[in-house]
């Protein structure tokens, strides 16, 4: 962001409008001051960007992105002084990406119904549905889905089954794959899946240790 002095002063506008962006960007970041200035910025990055081409789906698709980025670096102010995220929040996903989030995993659950597993195209289609087509967009919001344990990708590799039910993904990967299961654990959160082992799973018939090593 320039220094105050190279600031340039916008020209008037009208005050209706500058109203709604002033509420709009008190809505997304939770207050105005500090946030107003980089908003101005941003959206007129995004407009020249856009004379540049595409249509207006792709332009409101690069300010969501925008927009996304920016909740990200305001998310890291609620982290803790270690740097890491305070204990059951999502708030460092910033609404925006929450939002969208929320209604990815509304959708794979209207599609999954009574199944504990469905086809990878049920998770592409519901994040291209509610965030984006594109690569990143796709792996950053599997990444999200695993790591608030909403969908588990299939240990086995090269299929494309995905898990919706934490109890079978867990089963299924101490019956079939116990040499997976200590980097499982640390991908889902080893606490978690130290949890959900002594939930899930029943050692009282089988010989062996307990848990993962």
């Amino acid at each position: 962001m320039p220094k105050t002095e190279d600031r340039a002063r916008l020209p008037s506008i009208d005050k209706e409008t500058r109203n709604e962006f002033k509420s709009w960007v008190k809505q997304e970041f939770g207050g105005v001051h500090g946030h107003y200035p980089d908003a101005i910025e941003n959206a007129l990055r995004e407009y020249m960007k856009a004379s540049e081409g595409g249509d207006t789906h792709d332009r409101l698709r690069r300010l969501e992105n925008t927009v996304e980025r920016i909740d990200e670096r305001v998310g890291h102010l609620c982290d803790d002084e270690s740097g890491k995220k305070k204990k059951g929040s999502d708030v460092s996903l910033g609404p925006r990406r929450r939002k969208k989030l929320d209604a990815i995993e509304s959708q794979i659950e209207r599609e999954a119904g009574d199944t504990t597993r469905v086809h990878e195209s049920v998770i592409n289609g519901a994040i291209e549905d509610n965030a984006g087509s594109s690569g990143p967009t796709l792996r950053r919001y599997k990444e999200m889905l695993k790591h608030r344990h909403i969908a588990f990708e299939n240990p086995s590799g090269g299929t494309t089954t995905w898990y919706v039910d934490a109890e079978t993904f867990v089963k299924v990967v101490e019956s079939n794959f116990p040499h997976m299961n200590s980097d499982i654990a640390s991908e889902y959160g080893e606490e978690w899946y130290a949890e959900a082992v002594d939930e899930y799973v029943d050692f009282r018939d089988e010989e062996g240790p307990k848990g993962f090593q």
